[in-house]
């Protein structure tokens, strides 16, 4: 079982025989996501092919790592972020009054959805963190690389269909995503 199933399994398993936990998923623009993941590897001496070859040939990748070592595969940039798959195994198993889905670039720095994040925690929403503005453990990166159009594009089509599913699934928009 690799890891993605085994923390979807830790998290059914908490939602269905604990009643009372809550369950937050913090989904992040998948693009920039990937692009993380990908700048990760490469720092870490893991990934040596463009973005591009990385992206674009990701499923011959997947299983060719050192498995003493690493517990998940570190070429799965894209298959991450194709987040419904998740979702739709938790909302088979888990009350959906028991998980809450919010989005990364819609909570940053936002005190209202700070605040009913709160809420559902059922804790005091209206306290306000003096750090709600500062940015945490942010990469200040050599490696930074902007992508290509081309690629771009490329990988606003992969996520089409899985954001589209997304976005009915929360009942909004991914405007943030469009980007």
């Amino acid at each position: 079982m690799n890891s993605s199933w085994s923390m979807i399994v830790a998290l059914i398993t908490v939602g269905m025989f604990c009643k009372n936990a809550k369950i937050l998923l913090m989904l992040r623009n998948p693009i920039k996501r990937a692009i993380s993941n990908y700048k990760f590897s490469v720092r870490h001496g893991v990934e040596t092919r463009s973005i591009e070859d990385a992206f674009r040939n990701e499923s011959a990748w997947l299983d060719k790592y050192d498995k003493s070592k690493i517990s998940v595969s570190p070429y799965a940039y894209l298959k991450r972020g194709h987040y419904i798959n998740y979702i739709e195994v938790y909302d088979h198993y888990v009350p959906s009054e028991q998980f809450r889905i919010m989005l990364y670039e819609e909570t940053v720095g936002h005190v209202h959805a700070i605040q009913q994040l709160y809420q559902f925690l059922g804790v005091a929403h209206d306290f306000a963190p003096n750090t709600l503005d500062q940015t945490f453990n942010e990469m200040t990166d050599p490696l930074h690389e902007t992508i290509s159009p081309e690629l771009s594009d490329y990988l606003h089509k992969h996520f089409a269909e899985s954001n589209t599913c997304l976005a009915k699934r929360i009942q909004g928009k991914l405007t943030k995503w469009e980007v």
